[in-house]
């Protein structure tokens, strides 16, 4: 059973979240996003056990290329309310290095909105988490510097579109630090998550991309 049964309820906290995140003009204050960004399970339907993490991450609607401008939000399910632990400023989308020079001669890869499975690994050495199940993609192999969302293009399988820190201690740009990967902006922040992991012992992640 999916983590996450009611797709369409779950848009109506995704609208509520993404107003907090990115607007409107008159923004929510701290106390306001603070709830709705926390949640309940009538707003957020969740199917997880006591104390397990999870991880629902907002991608920018306005889809700016090259910057960490998508926020992933750390939930805990403590006795069926979502909770939210922290977020972090993180990029779902590759950067401009590898949009005009894509690894995979089919293009480089952008999630596909949905629900996937990763789990604790390496990332080049450095502790992330890594793909536990197929993952959908879309191809973009036009190098017109614009993320398309082609549905005629998705490839879904194992790309190694794993959830990692940058290369750097931060990154001012996303550049080579994603060929599709969800990439934190700050080690800091990507080692400070996987605390909580190792705190409640939990090796499995669920991640709902938006």
């Amino acid at each position: 059973m999916s983590i996450l049964d009611d797709w369409k309820e779950f848009k109506k906290y995704r609208e509520s979240v993404r107003n907090a995140l990115y607007g409107p003009s008159d923004p929510l204050s701290e106390a306001e996003t603070e709830k709705v960004m926390s949640g309940a399970t009538e707003c957020f339907p969740i199917k997880a056990e006591e104390n397990e993490l999870f991880a629902v991450l907002f991608r920018n609607p306005e889809g700016r290329v090259n910057e960490f401008d998508d926020q992933f939000l750390l939930m805990q399910n403590q006795k069926g309310t979502s909770v939210l632990i922290d977020s972090w400023p993180i990029t779902t989308d590759p950067g401009l290095y590898w949009m005009e020079h894509p690894m995979n001669p089919k293009g480089c890869a952008i999630m596909v909105p949905g629900v996937y499975e990763y789990k604790l690994g390496l990332h080049r050495g450095k502790r992330a988490f890594v793909q536990a199940g197929p993952v959908k993609v879309y191809r973009d192999n036009n190098k017109d510097k614009i993320h398309d969302h082609d549905p005629k293009s998705i490839d879904e399988g194992y790309h190694a579109i794993n959830i990692h820190g940058p290369h750097l201690w931060e990154a001012e740009n996303v550049d080579r630090d994603s060929g599709g990967c969800m990439v934190f902006k700050r080690q800091e922040d990507i080692t400070r998550c996987i605390w909580f992991f190792d705190h409640f012992e939990q090796t499995n992640l669920t991640i709902i991309l938006s």
